[in-house]
């Protein structure tokens, strides 16, 4: 690994680029995986394409890890209709993701989003001067800190079967249909059913509050994400709380003992805490204007 490279540096020189196809291949963008700063060391890795080495643009005592990139396969529109090609696609996220890893292992670093692309080195130098104030102080704030994940998942029916168990009401009803003909039980079903599922809403609304408390009191920061499907979690019970957190280093640990003490307390009503990580800080980096940028 590499550092300590002078302002208005691009080190190293990119290798020549050799197009595969036709002319139109020798346009090349920079590809940017995220700002670290200038004294960090950087990753000899090979970068999003598959070819071109990683190189650091370095400006106001900031570096950005870029490769350059033919605008025939990651220019605007052809990453649109990559968009509709998943294997290119979790190839291509995968890599950046690998990238941005390896380079957080070894100092803080502002994670740029998959596809952010600059068509000169100069448009990347200029996006590091007008934003250089913004930056630097993202990456103080950053420092000795980590992006964690938690996700909570609630097994409603596990939930409803300890609630009939404990709600007087729920346990009246439950204990009614037994006692009725067949049409008055039908009805009393219905009932438990609707009562039982407002019941559990209202259960989880509490856990979700007192987790986010729990959780606050150990993070520096969190971030409210909306819950992912069934479909996308690939599990049976339903995600109701997702969280992005930030949490010093020296607090991690306790930060996940904390989570296993939450989820012993509450396993009998079927929710669970499950955290992940440590990722990039996505969600904790500070955005830069879109009108310094040339990205596709």
């Amino acid at each position: 690994m590499e550092g300590n490279i002078p302002s208005g540096a691009v080190q190293p020189n990119p290798p020549p680029f050799t197009p595969h196809s036709s002319p139109s291949a020798q346009v090349v963008g920079w590809y940017l995986y995220g700002i670290l700063p200038s004294s960090a060391p950087f990753p000899p890795l090979v970068g999003v394409d598959g070819r071109s080495a990683l190189v650091v643009i370095v400006e106001e005592g900031l570096a950005a890890l870029a490769s350059i990139v033919p605008l025939e396969e990651f220019g605007a529109e052809p990453l649109r209709r990559h968009l509709e090609d998943p294997q290119w696609m979790e190839e291509k996220v995968r890599h950046h993701e690998r990238i941005v890893e390896t380079a957080m292992a070894e100092a803080p670093i502002l994670p740029m989003r998959f596809g952010t692309i600059f068509l000169s080195p100069e448009g990347v130098k200029r996006m590091l001067q007008e934003n250089a104030a913004k930056l630097q102080e993202g990456l103080v704030y950053l420092e000795d800190k980590e992006e964690w994940g938690v996700k909570g998942f609630s097994d409603r029916r596990r939930l409803q079967e300890f609630m009939v168990g404990k709600d007087p009401d729920l346990c009246r009803l439950s204990e009614d249909q037994g006692l009725q003909s067949p049409g008055r039980a039908f009805l009393a079903r219905k009932r438990l059913e609707e009562l039982a599922s407002a019941k559990v809403e209202a259960r989880e609304a509490e856990l979700v509050r007192s987790a986010e408390d729990v959780i606050s009191r150990k993070v520096v920061d969190l971030v409210r994400k909306p819950p992912l499907p069934r479909q996308a979690t690939g599990r049976r019970q339903e995600m109701i709380l997702h969280l992005a957190c930030l949490v010093t280093k020296d607090q991690v640990k306790g930060f996940l003992a904390m989570l296993t003490r939450w989820n012993s307390a509450y396993k009998a009503e079927g929710f669970e805490l499950l955290a992940t990580g440590p990722w990039p800080p996505y969600h904790f980096a500070p955005t830069v204007e879109r009108d310094a940028c040339e990205a596709s």
